[in-house]
């Protein structure tokens, strides 16, 4: 796996950056000119003309032609390839997912919700650590985002009322 930079303008025919696929992870769609050195599991790092990161992932999907069509999914997308059996007792929410991040994750748990609620008990049996973690976010109300920095945070939602 290797650190690769991509600078719009320089490296790229076209891109679209989507917030929140259907697994809920922010993605990078990126065409890049056929001689660009890029491969599956490469750490991304894409820039604007500014030269200013925009967006940091793994590359998931390389489609080959004249041009390379690559998928980039977020640093977060690691979750749903990790697998959690673990049981959490006397718990609260924000704990759990500080807890999943540490531990099946290289990224930096970076929230500050203190909730107040404690879960008494939660079995966690072969599920996709990502699976859990909107689970339980869900139970706070909160979404989730990773940046550049690989910093996650737990946010909660605003009320529209």
């Amino acid at each position: 796996m290797a650190n690769v930079t991509i600078t719009e303008g320089t490296d790229v025919i076209e891109s679209k950056i989507t917030k929140e696929d259907s697994n809920g992870i922010d993605k990078l769609e990126v065409t890049t000119k056929g001689n660009f050195s890029i491969a599956i599991g490469d750490d991304v790092t894409y820039k604007n003309t500014a030269t200013t990161t925009i967006f940091t992932g793994l590359v998931q999907n390389i489609k080959h032609g004249g041009a390379r069509e690559c998928i980039v999914f977020d640093h977060s997308a690691q979750l749903l390839n990790r697998t959690v059996n673990k049981i959490y007792t006397s718990t609260s929410p924000e704990g759990i997912i500080s807890d999943i991040i540490s531990n099946y994750s290289d990224l930096t748990y970076n929230s500050t919700i203190s909730s107040g609620v404690t879960i008494p008990k939660m079995v966690v049996k072969d599920k996709r650590a990502w699976d859990v973690i909107k689970e339980v976010a869900e139970l706070l109300n909160a979404n989730t985002r990773t940046d550049i920095s690989k910093n996650f945070y737990l946010e909660i939602r605003e009320s529209t009322t």
